[in-house]
């Protein structure tokens, strides 16, 4: 709060949403933006480099956005995810310093090939800057591989427990891994 205090004393900002928030309210955040309509698709990384040359490289894909609907989410993956061990949760990637969510989103779809190359290009270039995995709520490749990238070290823990406690895959409705042994 103090790093950017100077910043809301020279102006007041717009929306201030600075501070700590209930995991549920941060999962709930985007939820007004996507309304029933628009064409979406989406890919994200958890970033391990965030410097200028990551920087630099989101400015310049945001510069060509092939919608004006489409966003940029840049998450930062401090306090509570920092202070407890990779080990203590189901929760993986904690080394990631941030999160990066390319999302894009179109109406007419005959815009469809031209906004999906935009992400899938970004999400590319993106990748040197990335730990390999994502937050598993914004997976759009549910390939056995990147499921198991998101969940860490903890994946084959929690499929035993899927398997003991869900056999019937009751909770299937996510990226399932009772599918995978």
């Amino acid at each position: 709060m103090e790093a950017v205090a100077t910043l809301k004393d020279f102006e007041p900002p717009a929306v201030d949403m600075l501070g700590q928030m209930p995991y549920t309210a941060f999962q709930r955040l985007p939820d007004p933006l996507n309304p029933p309509g628009p064409m979406n698709y989406w890919k994200a990384h958890y970033l391990k480099i965030f410097d200028d040359e990551a920087i630099d490289s989101i400015i310049n894909h945001a510069a060509n956005l092939p919608s004006p609907l489409s966003e940029i989410h840049i998450e930062h993956m401090g306090g509570a995810v920092k202070r407890l061990s990779e080990e203590e949760t189901a929760f993986g990637n904690r080394e990631a310093e941030f999160a990066l969510n390319i999302v894009g989103k179109w109406t007419n779809p005959a815009e469809s090939a031209k906004n999906t190359v935009w992400v899938r290009g970004f999400w590319q270039y993106m990748a040197r800057f990335s730990t390999g995995a994502t937050y598993v709520n914004y997976l759009s490749d549910t390939r056995e591989e990147m499921v198991r990238a998101s969940y860490s070290t903890k994946y084959q823990k929690l499929v035993s427990l899927k398997q003991k406690y869900d056999p019937a895959n009751l909770f299937r409705f996510n990226h399932n891994f009772a599918v995978y042994k």
